[in-house]
């Protein structure tokens, strides 16, 4: 079932998030999807807040991921895009992404993933995207989910 959404404010986005949550558990997979700016991260921010998590969420790109457990869930977030771009092939890549342990995150919690959307089918094959993206005049985010298997 995808689904797709509207939002002028960011709060907006925080209230969309709560409902989201809901019917998540362990072993979600998370691909938020859009351009630099869109949005990815203060989605995941909210996403965080809203499964309790009290630490501060900002974007794990210079460090590659962030891991928080205060919440009613575990949350691995992971932004890909320093890998991608200095990796030198895919084995690399995987390597780099094989020492985050994210088969064991995802057993025990929720993992996100941003910038990894080319290789989401080896990742997680069953999996969540959000593709989110923003009007530059507006500010207005279309935001559709959509459900993988």
């Amino acid at each position: 079932m995808n689904k797709k959404l509207l939002f002028e404010n960011l709060e907006e986005i925080d209230d969309f998030a709560a409902e989201f949550v809901q019917n998540i558990t362990t072993s979600t997979a998370i691909f938020l999807i859009g351009e630099m700016g869109a949005g990815k991260t203060t989605f995941a921010a909210a996403l965080a807040r809203a499964l309790g998590i009290k630490e501060r969420v900002v974007s794990p790109t210079f460090i590659i991921g962030h891991e928080y457990t205060s919440g009613r869930i575990p949350l691995l977030h992971i932004d890909a895009y320093k890998i991608i771009t200095m990796s030198t092939s895919t084995e690399a890549f995987l390597d780099e992404l094989e020492a985050l342990d994210i088969e064991t995150a995802l057993k025990q919690g929720v993992v996100i993933f941003e910038w990894c959307e080319e290789i989401a089918d080896l990742l997680a094959p069953k999996r969540v995207e959000i593709h989110i993206e923003v009007n530059k005049i507006s500010r207005i985010r279309t935001v559709e989910v959509r459900y993988c298997a």
